[in-house]
């Protein structure tokens, strides 16, 4: 699934399918399997809960994006980790509040759902990005 310009989100690690999507950038979510072979992808693996490393995992993805390549997140659980992690990128990186975040993945993923306490880290940083004013959070409508 693509959640944004570049981005992706999956639970195949199969290194043809990477390559057609164009991906350069691979983010691996605790213990999902990483591309195996010497394609050249550069891998980052963040462990689980992935929300203690939203940071990092979206500072991968950012620079993946900026540099012109693709980036790809490989979970165990597409629906949940994944969706968890694009909804974040979506509001820090894309300025959309939490309710259109998860509508723009579950247009992606039908069925994906972050687990509750995702949404609530993602509802503080939603409130946090608010009170730093307008120019640090856009909100989408």
């Amino acid at each position: 699934m693509e959640f944004a310009a570049g981005c992706y989100v999956s639970d195949a690690h199969e290194i043809e399918g990477l390559l057609n999507l164009g991906v350069t950038h691979v983010l691996v979510l605790g213990d999902a399997p990483a591309p195996s072979g010497e394609v050249g992808f550069r891998v980052q693996r963040v462990p689980l809960p992935a929300s203690d490393h939203f940071e990092r995992a979206a500072a991968f993805l950012r620079a993946a994006v900026r540099a012109g390549g693709r980036a790809c997140v490989l979970c165990a659980a597409p629906e949940k980790d994944g969706a968890a992690l694009a909804c974040f990128y979506l509001m820090r990186d894309g300025g959309l509040s939490l309710r259109r975040a998860i509508e723009v993945v579950r247009g992606a993923l039908p069925g994906a759902l972050p687990p509750a306490r995702i949404a609530w880290l993602n509802g503080g940083l939603e409130a946090r990005e608010r009170a730093r004013g307008p120019e640090s959070f856009v909100p989408d409508g």
